[in-house]
């Protein structure tokens, strides 16, 4: 689906994107991470020609960019970023609409659409449609951020540090939203982040960067078993804690029911929160529950196994 092929990217003397080289397949959510400066945002902008690169080729199912209408292209991919960049004259139903306009969808399909997605995001329909950006909270604008990129259902968003203003419960609910709407869509996705546990907890694929030069990139759990001193650095001493985002409970219960016991946990919560809540318990065994009923047991050493499986 995209392709950067020996991409470099320059401002003045300064190399802002090293010689990368990189294949995204269709569908794919990749997280880029690294210390401010190494070249994350840059290589978003040139996928989508807000600036061009100086070296190598990028290209779009098998197409290079620079064959592409420079506008259409731009229209064709979403872009997110952690401003929002909504317009303030425009009420929610007008900033989602800007691009299905200039595609010229009838009203009613436009109308249709806006709808759809301030649904699809999470927000009740009647309330926020006519609402204007400074009404909204920065994780409800942050929503209607998404379901802009979505408007034009494109194959392709990209997502500059979306979710980075915004305080941390609301920031986990856009990470938990944003997870559900991509398992149903499966688009193509590459997001931009400084936190390792963001990147951990949504990844299909993890892109490390340093100083402009690709250091990893590879699914979440083998980047967890690195040899580059570089990528073992900049995930810190909780590397193994962090990769529990991505399992949920119920994928590792056990199902043999014998009593309710005293602590409790949701089947859908994820292993991390799982684990802490273990931890201030003190308990090595919770009882899962879905809907109010009981379904199974979650044990500490099978938390444990996960580890040393790895």
């Amino acid at each position: 689906m995209i392709a950067l092929r020996n991409v470099t990217k320059k401002f003045e003397t300064q190399v802002a994107v090293d010689n990368l080289s990189m294949e995204l397949q269709t569908g794919e959510l990749c997280m880029f991470v690294g210390e401010s400066g190494c070249g994350k945002s840059t290589t978003l902008r040139m996928i989508n020609r807000l600036i061009d690169a100086d070296e190598g080729v990028i290209e779009i199912n098998g197409k290079n960019i620079y064959d592409y209408n420079e506008v259409e292209l731009r229209r064709s991919i979403g872009y997110v970023v952690q401003n929002t960049g909504l317009f303030p004259h425009m009420n929610v139903r007008e900033n989602i609409s800007i691009v299905p306009r200039l595609l010229k969808w009838n009203e009613n399909k436009i109308l249709d659409r806006a709808k759809e997605l301030i649904d699809l995001v999470g927000l009740e329909v009647e309330s926020y449609i006519n609402k204007y950006p400074s009404e909204l909270s920065g994780g409800e604008a942050q929503r209607i951020g998404v379901a802009r990129a979505l408007a034009a259902d494109p194959d392709i968003i990209l997502m500059d540090e979306p979710f980075g203003a915004v305080d941390p419960l609301n920031r986990a609910n856009l990470q938990n939203e944003f997870m559900k709407i991509q398992k149903q869509l499966k688009k193509t996705v590459i997001f931009v982040t400084h936190d390792i546990d963001e990147a951990m907890k949504m990844g299909d694929k993890i892109a490390i960067m340093s100083k402009g030069k690709l250091e990893q990139f590879e699914s979440p759990e083998t980047i967890l078993l690195s040899n580059n001193n570089f990528v073992r650095s900049f995930l810190g001493k909780e590397t193994y804690i962090k990769i529990l985002n991505r399992f949920q409970v119920r994928e590792y219960m056990k199902k043999d029911i014998k009593k309710e016991l005293c602590y409790k946990v949701n089947v859908d919560e994820n292993l991390r929160d799982a684990l802490a809540e273990m931890i201030e318990y003190g308990t090595e065994a919770m009882s899962v529950v879905e809907n109010g009923k009981i379904k199974g047991t979650l044990w500490l050493n099978d938390i444990v196994n996960i580890f040393q499986k790895g």
